[in-house]
């Protein structure tokens, strides 16, 4: 039982598990000043908060962890027990699958420690639950996996354009625009490092540039939805849904997302901007659509993040949904995503970092009470 339920003064210890990769010498990972505003938020809310690494677990179910000592604006190592609840905020799939990190997930689910957030999303699994589920199925472009290169020359024929996506992507990562076009096809996309862009003649010429990609990762095509634009430009709308104190999804915020000029991707770490939601709309739609486009962006949304906790494994606190709107303002979810970014919207991050806090206190609460997350 937790020292704040029986009413002592100590608080609800909220683990942040990170890694960082061999390259980063940042002690704590790129999300440091995150954790720091989060350890200021959870203070005066009852939720005290050390950062872990793998190494930093014990073999006595202690972490040699760190907190943030706010007078003097540095991180402290301090030895704790194993907290109350953990917040998983690995930063990358890729370190996610480490070894280490795999073995403390595994330690913390065999002592009843609760994880949220417990892992990325697999692209594919998402998009057969949002289309299976009545609540999410309008919302959901049509999509397949892709086994071999004819899967995609049987999409582009049937849709038009399509998007190639990663199964185990994100940020944008590996992301292929396809599209026919008279006397041959138009391609976008990261393909290695660089941006590529282009036309090819023939789909032998198609099949040569997805040779590589579709070799090292599993795909799914997607139709491309007729996405509406701003300033000429492609933009879609992050939505960010949390819970908080209770058991109920709430929307906490949106953003637009515009690409850079010649693009298609709006992932800001791909060259997309940063837009006010209400700008993008009022300078795309005229005032009678664009008057119900929040609350149709909202209802898809929260019925995406509804699917998948009724669906998916794993506790969750928070997902941001990736929305785009066609040139009618219909809404199209994209994406889902367990590890949501951090919004740079300082209304948002506010939210959601007391929403964070919130939701360990008072499933710590309830697990003592009643025994259920």
């Amino acid at each position: 039982m937790s020292d704040v339920t029986r009413g002592t003064a100590q608080p609800v210890l909220l683990g942040v598990l990170t890694a960082t990769e061999p390259q980063d010498h940042r002690r704590l990972g790129a999300q440091t000043i995150s954790y720091a505003e989060l350890s200021r938020v959870g203070r005066p809310r009852g939720v005290r908060v050390v950062v872990f690494r793998p190494q930093d677990v014990a073999s006595d179910r202690r972490v040699r962890g760190y907190v943030y000592d706010g007078r003097r604006r540095r991180w402290r190592r301090v030895v704790t027990r194993w907290p109350h609840i953990v917040y998983n905020r690995v930063p990358r799939r890729s370190v996610e699958q480490r070894a280490d990190v795999q073995e403390v997930l595994r330690r913390l689910r065999q002592a009843g420690v609760p994880v949220f957030n417990p892992g990325f999303l697999n692209k594919a699994t998402i998009y057969e639950i949002l289309t299976a589920d009545p609540r999410t199925a309008q919302y959901v472009p049509p999509t397949q996996r892709v086994r071999t290169r004819d899967d995609v020359r049987r999409a582009l024929e049937a849709w038009g354009a399509v998007y190639l996506k990663p199964v185990e992507g994100s940020l944008g990562r590996g992301i292929i625009y396809l599209a026919r076009r008279q006397g041959g096809y138009i391609c976008h996309g990261f393909l290695g490092h660089r941006y590529r862009r282009g036309r090819l003649s023939r789909w032998s010429d198609v099949a040569r540039t997805l040779a590589y990609p579709l070799s090292r990762k599993e795909y799914v095509v997607q139709a491309a939805v007729r996405r509406s634009r701003l300033w000429g430009r492609p933009f879609d709308i992050r939505c960010l849904l949390q819970k908080g104190g209770s058991d109920r999804w709430r929307v906490v915020g949106m953003a637009a997302r515009v690409a850079a000029p010649g693009r298609v991707l709006t992932h800001v770490p791909r060259g997309g901007e940063r837009v006010n939601l209400g700008v993008a709309l009022s300078r795309t739609f005229p005032p009678e659509v664009r008057r119900r486009i929040p609350r149709e962006l909202a209802a898809a949304a929260l019925a995406a993040a509804s699917a998948i906790d009724d669906h998916h494994q794993g506790l969750f606190a928070e997902l941001s949904v990736d929305l785009t709107l066609d040139q009618q303002g219909r809404p199209w979810i994209l994406e889902c995503n367990a590890k949501p970014s951090r919004f740079d919207e300082r209304s948002i991050r506010r939210r959601h970092l007391r929403n964070v806090v919130d939701f360990a206190r008072e499933t710590v609460r309830r697990l003592e009470n009643d025994g259920r997350p």
